[in-house]
């Protein structure tokens, strides 16, 4: 009679999950139809509102973080739930234009993108899967497998304009930014740091906002003002309201990598601008500049005491902290220790976690610092190898993406190598997660831009077609605030 039970409710369940299965891909087929083309362009959006959200119901308190940092990661209690909803969201969408992209792939063109999906699921598989199962310390941890599910939403969907994606992901880090500086005012120990050593003279804070931390919300702060140069707003003075506040949470999160990346960006930005309308001097110009670094460089060795100078430099507070790199040299030699105790497949997922920093007396390195020791350390050499090639085809991807975005591809290029100096932007550890969000968005915009060959030809054709030239109508000077303000015409 048990055994009759027993078969019964397993044939139930199988039958069970066969139309679970059945409806699931059903309801994507019928989604892809509908609002296939929001489907990746919903997921920055969920994954801004997970970061807000996850602050909020942790109920931190920044007035000791600087001693107490590891502690600000509560419990989010009833929160969890939610968390987890959205989550499950994003998953789901995700899921749905995987399997509805799949169900139409014979109808669909052909698109490009696909070497540089592969070249991310090698890196995936290398420093996330095999680290897991053959690692130091193999464990099973079921976040880092959903960048999986996102990515190949993304991959699926590039044959879709990014503009929608773009226009998305920049509302809702516009959101986020004045969100956060209305929580400094309503509940300023949840988003300000206090007593804090700042670079700003007579300033003693750090600004969180709602982001996981302040290095976290400064790059996203600068994601914030890349997107608006891609795809302005329409109204000036909104433009000009939004931006200041994102720049207002820029300059107080104090993020030291990001405000290093500025003048880089803005030098790239600059430089495309100025290419477009002078792309035979370009090239001329860009050799005398670097003979005239080099130069400047060569004469300030030859006629300065450098020796001297660095030993004043390396003798203060501020040299012995930097020319340590603020304690990160001795993190990069437990991450090489590590990777020489298992050198092909590294320590593994929990590496850095609250066991690792115990055992090891570092109970403030979340990771390596540095994500070539970071991937080096967890997922050993074949994580490194699989991270160089995927940063090879991520370079590839974003110089073609360049005309294009109007340089912008290259200024999010340049920000994810600076900071993989000192922080681990190309980590695939998780979803709600500031990284994953600029990582994931990069990816979209180099994954679907237009090759910048074919956008030169057309932008050359353009200039040269006298019909062209006299359809343009004439306009008038614009105001002061107008003219500042002059940004570059929306990705089409």
């Amino acid at each position: 009679m048990f055994e009759i039970i027993f078969t019964t409710v397993y044939l139930l369940i199988t039958i069970g999950a066969a139309i679970a299965v059945v409806a699931t891909l059903g309801f994507a087929m019928h989604g892809e139809r509908l609002w296939g083309t929001k489907f990746v362009p919903a997921i920055v959006p969920l994954i801004t509102l997970g970061i807000a959200a996850s602050t909020l119901m942790s109920g931190r308190n920044l007035l000791f973080a600087e001693k107490y940092v590891d502690f600000l990661s509560l419990s989010l209690g009833e929160g969890t739930k939610i968390m987890q909803l959205i989550t499950l969201a994003i998953l789901s969408i995700a899921m749905a234009k995987l399997i509805g992209a799949f169900v139409q792939r014979q109808s669909m063109p052909a698109a490009p993108g696909t070497p540089l999906f592969v070249a991310m699921m090698v890196y995936l598989v290398a420093s996330n899967f095999l680290p897991s199962a053959f690692g130091t310390v193999p464990t099973f941890v079921h976040t880092m497998f959903y960048s999986v599910l996102i990515f190949s939403a993304a991959w699926a969907a590039r044959r879709e304009s990014p503009e929608a994606t773009i226009i998305a992901a920049k509302v809702a880090l516009y959101v986020l930014m004045t969100g956060s500086l209305l929580t400094a005012l309503v509940a300023p120990s949840m988003a300000i740091q206090p007593n804090y050593q700042s670079l700003i003279p007579g300033l003693k804070m750090r600004f969180w906002g709602l982001g996981a931390h302040a290095n976290s919300i400064g790059p996203l702060a600068l994601l914030t003002l890349l997107l608006e140069y891609l795809h302005p707003t329409r109204s000036l003075w909104l433009r000009a309201l939004l931006m200041l506040a994102t720049g207002l949470v820029f300059v107080l999160a104090q993020s030291k990598t990001v405000w290093i990346v500025l003048p880089i960006v803005l030098a790239i930005l600059a430089w495309y601008r100025w290419v477009k309308g002078h792309s035979q001097r370009a090239s001329i110009v860009a050799a005398l500049v670097f003979i005239g670094a080099a130069s400047a460089l060569l004469s300030a060795l030859m006629l300065l005491d450098v020796g001297a100078m660095w030993d004043r430099f390396s003798d203060s507070r501020l040299g012995a902290s930097l020319t340590t790199f603020t304690g990160r040299t001795g993190i990069w030699e437990v991450a090489l220790r590590e990777w020489q105790r298992n050198p092909i497949f590294g320590y593994g997922p929990e590496i850095w976690g609250p066991r690792f920093r115990a055992e090891y007396g570092v109970p403030h390195a979340f990771s390596a610092h540095n994500q070539f020791m970071q991937t080096l350390s967890a997922a050993g050499t074949l994580g490194f190898v699989a991270l160089l090639a995927y940063l090879g085809y991520m370079i590839r991807a974003a110089l073609r993406a360049a005309a294009s975005t109007k340089g912008v591809s290259v200024a999010l290029l340049s920000m994810v190598l600076i900071r993989s100096l000192s922080e681990t932007p190309l980590s695939m550890t998780g979803l709600i997660d500031g990284n994953a969000l600029i990582h994931f968005l990069f990816f979209v915009i180099i994954l679907r831009a237009p090759d910048s060959r074919q956008a030169r030809h057309a932008s050359r054709q353009a200039l040269t077609t006298p019909a062209t030239r006299l359809a343009q109508p004439a306009t008038r000077s614009p105001q002061p605030l107008a003219r500042w303000l002059q940004w570059p015409s929306r990705v089409e």
